[in-house]
């Protein structure tokens, strides 16, 4: 199974951190004043989780490709349809992500869009545990993997946002329910 067969309207680098592990790379235009907004809106729907970073995720404001003018942005990654779910983190010095997954029966690619340059999340060798890898992005680079791919955000020391987002194929996932049901 392609892994991106729907978001060919960007070209995607593929990278091999760990063989045969793909992870692809794109970029987007990104307006600063587009990211202040996805900021201020982050820090006001927003809650601190528990390791110090400010997230969307499960806010009661709703997911932001659910946002109109949100929206307009993520469809150059792929179809607002195709979105599973997203959500805006807001690190601040010091705070960190521990290392995890996004397996679900729902979930077919796991991703994110940068605001700033630096270093990519870290991603984890499935075959060497104590391997991890971090690929150099800038500001509106998209990575894309699979969600099986363990990964996290070590300790920040400035301030850094993303906006993380799991998709998921109309064709794939009704094949998946329909031998579900079998």
């Amino acid at each position: 199974m392609d892994l991106i067969p729907w978001t060919l309207r960007m070209n995607y680098k593929t990278l091999v951190p760990f063989k045969p592990i793909c992870i692809f790379q794109s970029e987007i235009k990104i307006d600063d004043d587009w990211a202040e907004k996805l900021r201020s809106w982050c820090k006001y729907a927003g809650a601190v989780d528990r390791n110090g970073v400010i997230t969307t995720f499960d806010s009661p404001y709703g997911d932001p490709h659910e946002q109109s003018w949100v929206k307009d942005i993520l469809t150059n990654i792929s179809p607002i349809d195709q979105f599973y779910n997203s959500w805006v983190q807001v690190y601040s010095d010091g705070s960190a992500h521990q290392c995890h997954n996004h397996v679900s029966d729902d979930v077919n690619v796991s991703g994110c869009l940068y605001f700033e340059s630096g270093k990519s999340t870290v991603f984890q060798d499935p075959l060497y545990p104590s391997r991890h890898v971090s690929i150099p992005v800038g500001k509106g680079s998209v990575l894309l993997w699979d969600p099986a791919l363990y990964h996290s955000s070590p300790p920040i020391s400035k301030e850094r946002m993303v906006l993380a987002f799991n998709l998921y194929h109309h064709k794939y996932y009704a094949t998946y329910e329909y031998r579900s049901n079998l």
